[in-house]
């Protein structure tokens, strides 16, 4: 996972709650499950429900406004 995919998927944790089980759950059954077995961009859109985007990436950077 890039990082702006990295990025991305920390605003799941961020919004949900980074200790929220269900969250952790989630993120585990598909990325870390699935690991290399398909695209990461799959595995990423499974676990967030859309294609990553750069924008908590450079928010998260300070370079862009609130996402």
């Amino acid at each position: 996972m890039d990082r702006g995919a990295a990025s991305d998927a920390w605003e799941v944790f961020e919004r949900e709650g980074a200790l929220n089980v269900a969250t952790g759950a989630r993120y585990r059954k598909a990325i870390l499950e699935r690991g290399g077995s398909r695209p990461m961009t799959e595995n990423f859109v499974e676990f967030v429900g859309r294609p990553p985007k750069i924008d908590a990436f450079l928010h998260q950077r300070g370079v862009a406004g609130a996402v």
